[in-house]
């Protein structure tokens, strides 16, 4: 389920200092990720969908600008090993 951002931001500050690193090993949306970028944290998502991946991206694409000049492709398979 999508956690919502407001909550993960909570979350992040409360155990975190600016400059940490969170790490988030199944990132699905990347809500983690994205609420550690905006509280200054830094960040490492791991997911193996690639749907996901390319949803992150677009999602951080939209948010704070990341992404920007790489092509997103949606459909499954993008990252076949």
């Amino acid at each position: 389920a999508l956690m919502p951002l407001e909550l993960a931001k909570f979350f992040v500050n409360y155990l975190t200092r600016e400059g940490d690193l969170v790490v988030d090993p199944f990132a699905g949306w990347g809500t983690v990720g994205l609420a550690a970028e905006l509280c200054q944290r830094r960040w490492l998502l791991t997911e193996k969908m690639a749907e996901y991946v390319a949803a992150q991206a677009l999602r951080f694409r939209k948010a704070v600008g990341f992404f920007s000049s790489v092509p997103i492709d949606l459909q499954p398979g993008l990252f076949r090993p």
